[in-house]
């Protein structure tokens, strides 16, 4: 049901006359909506990111290829890079867009950094919900139309206090357990969110109202 594309992103050309263009516009031009209605595409570097650390490094690359991704009715995209995790509402060129796209930063899982911060305010229409904390988060797809992506905190993240009660690096990782219960947030995390333990999103495909999530020639190999 979901057909993924992996992309360098902005660690390489993303100009129209490139070959991850090309690569990714052939890619989608061959989905088959039918067997795969699911599109999802990867690559390292956000181009939705409201923190103030790595904001908009991938700015080139969102002016290059959003629309195509847009045109195409990609559905979700993931990302890294970001300490944090930050989930949009659909969204196209920053406004909030229902035939947009998902975008969800979820670089906070396996990150021993510690979090990234500050989050840049007011929290932007297109972002639904932000934390710098660590977790993890899992996508269910049930079928053609209808999916679930859910994000838990496993634990707040607090800056190391020493014997003066100088708060400063190494952070100290605070287990809340496997749904992050108990009140708790971050060193330093002023999102408005940052006290909730769990995000939970239901995503309708609704390709009446968004035909472009049916685009795609069909030609796809057999299994995809």
């Amino acid at each position: 049901l979901m057909y993924v594309i992996g992309l360098p992103g902005s660690y390489a050309p993303t100009g129209s006359d490139s070959p991850q263009y090309k690569f990714v516009e052939e890619a989608l031009a061959r989905v088959n909506r039918t067997r795969t209605p699911w599109v999802v595409v990867q690559f390292h570097t956000p181009w939705y990111n409201s923190c103030a650390h790595h904001y908009e490094e991938a700015y080139k690359a969102r002016v290059d290829q959003e629309e195509l991704l847009y045109s195409y009715g990609v559905d979700l995209v993931f990302n890294g890079h970001l300490h944090s995790y930050e989930r949009s509402h659909p969204v196209f060129r920053y406004q909030v867009d229902q035939c947009g796209i998902r975008h969800i930063v979820i670089g906070d899982g396996g990150n021993y950094e510690g979090p990234a911060y500050p989050w840049r305010e007011p929290q932007p229409a297109w972002s639904a919900f932000r934390e710098s904390s660590f977790g993890g988060g899992l996508l269910t797809i049930y079928n053609a139309t209808y999916a679930k992506f859910e994000w838990r905190r496993v634990a707040c993240v607090k800056l190391h206090e020493d014997s003066n009660g100088v708060e400063h690096k190494p952070f100290e990782w605070k287990g809340q357990g496997p749904l992050g219960s108990g009140k708790c947030a971050s060193s330093k995390d002023n999102s408005d969110q940052r006290f909730e333990a769990v995000d939970h999103v239901e995503i309708l495909r609704d390709t009446a109202a968004c035909p472009s999530r049916l685009r795609g020639a069909g030609t796809a190999p057999p299994g995809v």
